[in-house]
């Protein structure tokens, strides 16, 4: 849907042809319904408990997640400055529009249903796609105050939880595999749940409350 609103959305007279799009990509989320197999994701959690060698990184960094004859690509951690990313716009667009001024277009896709659920816009999203969500200031997002399995986080259909569950192999790398706070260990290893990073700034946010983190 994502890619019809940026080849459709700005062309004069293209607008009924993009209401059928977007109509067309709701029926098949919600045709998908219920056909997932969700319990891969406990699965999948478990055994990257028992072995986090299931998680296999190149050497650039770049993880998969080998489990039940599949592999899952589960992305790369990076903390970018937003002047990395400034940059690293600048250099994709001298690849994707070379010698033009950089267009921009901002969108507002509202409402709750299907065709705004982060978890299918993720899934239908087309190369190069990327999606900004919310963070508990250590690079999850638990539905609760405390740091859970992510397992747990089926059970909370709100955009944090639901987009990690949507791109659950990356998920485990930032939850199992991610570098702390001194650059070793992670922010939560096979010793228990716990968090290296973050407990520091909900505080002085909180106003001394760690709230559980």
């Amino acid at each position: 849907m994502l890619d019809a609103c940026v080849r459709l959305g700005g062309e004069v007279g293209s607008e009924r042809e993009l209401l059928a799009e977007i109509a067309d990509y709701v029926a098949r989320v919600m045709a998908s319904a219920g056909q997932g197999d969700t319990g891969v994701v406990g699965r999948a959690e478990a055994a990257v408990q028992a072995d986090p060698g299931v998680l296999r990184f190149d050497a650039d960094g770049a993880a998969t997640l080998c489990l039940e004859g599949r592999t899952w690509q589960a992305g790369r951690f990076e903390t970018v400055s937003i002047g990395g990313l400034r940059e690293r716009a600048r250099e994709r667009q001298k690849v994707v529009r070379p010698g033009h001024a950089p267009r921009v277009r901002f969108w507002v896709i509202d409402g709750a249903g299907a065709a705004t659920d982060i978890g299918s816009l993720q899934g239908q999203a087309g190369d190069g796609a990327v999606f900004q969500v919310a963070s508990q200031f250590n690079c999850l997002e638990a539905p609760d105050a405390v740091i859970v399995p992510v397992v747990n986080y089926l059970r909370d259909p709100t955009q944090g939880p639901r987009a990690s569950i949507s791109a659950f192999p990356g998920t485990f790398v930032r939850h199992y595999a991610a570098p702390g706070a001194g650059g070793e260990g992670s922010f939560s290893g096979r010793g228990g749940l716990r968090s290296s990073c973050s407990g520091m700034c909900v505080r002085r946010l909180w106003g001394g409350r760690s709230m559980g983190i």
